[in-house]
């Protein structure tokens, strides 16, 4: 009976440890995941990220523009039992149509849902966009199976910040930076008088990419996860006040709070008691 006895507080004990194991998170992905405190110099690392959520470790180092399978192998490595947050791409939406003169056409994001149509444009089938942005995320599913040999505690896919809605705080990073000086020339359009898409335009290619995201999340029985609302302005883009001095990219006061966010989310699906 003293044996059962001490048995039954073994496993009280073990169960007591395991609910008091704090969460850990590790963020992870392209350019996005910087504002949450991931350093992209240096070699391929693991280190804590300084904020007020205990246990977030960043992947640093080794970022040439892309990840390969090295760096994912890596996250895989140290990934046992931890959640891995994967913050993949999200530029699209800027990279091939930035420029207002590529403003030319329109088409309906969802059937279910009432669109705003441009008059005048061509209108296009959403699937057009839809097999134009797949390309970008046709290494999610191999990274996610890379990943899941490391067995995680989960995966997450996590939302991209949206676009910037001011087209002239855009423009003299657009005329500063290389990639999009060449992509303008490519297009004959003088660089001197180019102007930016509007924010709807880009926003409504946004939301294809995102929902693309979540659908391969799906896919792979992982979880998709969205930002809260406050995050977003009247119009639906980014908050100005969460704007890095880019074209694209969210700053730390962003990158902070969604670390925040994610802590209070993982708080709720019983990672910490």
């Amino acid at each position: 009976m003293i044996l059962n006895w001490l048995k039954d507080l073994h496993l009280l004990s073990d169960k007591q440890n395991e609910k008091a194991k704090p969460m850990e998170m590790i963020i992870t992905g392209h350019s996005h995941c910087f504002s949450m405190g991931v350093n992209p110099t240096g070699e391929l690392r693991l280190e804590p990220i300084q904020n007020d959520v205990p246990g977030v470790y960043g992947v640093m180092g080794a970022w040439n523009g892309t990840r390969d399978d090295a760096y994912w192998q890596f996250v895989a490595k140290h990934a046992k039992d931890k959640y891995i947050i994967i913050s993949w791409a999200g530029n699209q939406h800027n990279s091939g149509f930035i420029f207002s003169n590529e403003e030319s056409f329109d088409f309906v994001l969802n059937n279910n849902e009432r669109t705003t149509i441009t008059e005048g444009r061509t209108l296009v089938p959403k699937s057009v966009l839809v097999e134009h942005f797949k390309a970008s995320l046709g290494g999610l599913h191999h990274v996610i199976d890379i990943l899941k040999k490391g067995n995680p505690k989960e995966i997450l896919l996590l939302e991209t910040p949206r676009p910037k809605g001011d087209g002239e705080f855009i423009l003299p990073f657009i005329k500063s930076s290389q990639h999009f000086i060449e992509l303008a020339q490519k297009l004959n359009i003088e660089i001197d008088s180019l102007k930016i898409s509007s924010l709807s335009f880009r926003l409504k290619l946004w939301q294809v990419i995102q929902e693309l995201v979540a659908n391969i999340a799906k896919e792979a029985n992982i979880q998709y996860i969205s930002v809260p609302e406050e995050f977003q302005s009247s119009e639906g883009g980014l908050k100005k006040e969460f704007w890095a001095n880019d074209v694209t990219h969210a700053n730390s006061l962003y990158g902070k709070a969604v670390v925040k966010y994610l802590g209070n989310t993982l708080c709720n699906k019983g990672a910490i008691e």
